[in-house]
């Protein structure tokens, strides 16, 4: 019996003794499995380049004018924009609308409106309902300097309707985004003539982009992308990501109980 190892006559005491080393507590292997996921979800979005989650606006509609005017007029009359297929904020193939500016009359340059069919109606509604909090828009101006922009949004009837400061400036020969809140304040419209901002914005028909004051001399003036959307959401990639957190978060709790 001298030549038998340790333990070697007690095998079972042996067997399980090793099996206890070998393994950790229930408690302790549960939170490693609860944080393993996680630490490599992160691990591999690090790898990747991922950054703080970004929120994006969910677009409703938006315009882009790819093979028409999509009648949209110059005029209260009706007049058609001119349609241009290629040159628009993306370049060759994108297609927008443009016109030359008048030297008197008035100041409203181009109109999306329902009686028109103007974008066969994508605009109209009600834009609370719809949940609508920004109006963004595409212009470019070759007057050589600075100039500035306003919009109007109107019921059908074109009245009453909301109208913006007309100080969104668009420099020369650029294409620029100008974005406009649909919110009820005082900062961004001047008057809702005579009506309130739930009165005008629940029934849009009517959609007017106007510059401040006519040139001295005719320039052109186009627009692209009108554009509504809805408030910015979080990404699926960063919903997931705080999912797995707080999952962990909530064992974790449970567990401390």
């Amino acid at each position: 019996m001298n030549g038998n190892p340790k333990g070697a006559g007690f095998p079972l005491r042996g067997i399980l003794q090793r099996k206890m080393k070998s393994q950790k507590a229930p408690s302790t292997l549960r939170k490693q499995y609860c944080f393993l996921p996680l630490f490599a979800t992160l691990a591999g979005a690090v790898v990747l380049g991922y950054s703080a989650p970004v929120a994006k606006a969910a677009t409703i509609f938006t315009e882009s004018f790819s093979s028409s005017a999509s009648n949209w007029a110059i005029d209260s009359t009706g007049t058609a924009a001119t349609w241009v297929n290629t040159g628009g904020p993306k370049g060759v193939g994108d297609g927008y609308i443009t016109r030359t500016t008048p030297l008197t009359g008035s100041t409203v340059l181009f109109r999306g409106q329902s009686g028109f069919n103007s974008s066969s109606g994508g605009f109209v509604g009600n834009w609370i309902s719809e949940g609508v909090t920004t109006f963004t828009i595409d212009i470019l101006q070759d007057s050589g300097s600075v100039l500035n922009f306003g919009l109007r949004f109107a019921n059908s009837a074109n009245t009453p309707g909301a109208s913006t400061f007309l100080t969104y400036a668009v420099p020369s020969g650029v294409w620029t985004t100008i974005s406009i809140p649909i919110a009820d304040s005082s900062s961004v419209f001047t008057t809702y003539e005579g009506n309130t901002f739930s009165g005008v914005f629940s029934s849009i028909g009517n959609v007017q982009l106007s510059v401040s004051a006519l040139p001295s001399t005719s320039v052109h003036v186009s627009i692209d992308n009108p554009t509504i959307s809805s408030a910015a959401v979080p990404e699926p990639t960063s919903i997931g990501l705080l999912g797995m957190t707080g999952a962990c978060g909530l064992f974790m709790r449970r567990r401390r109980r």
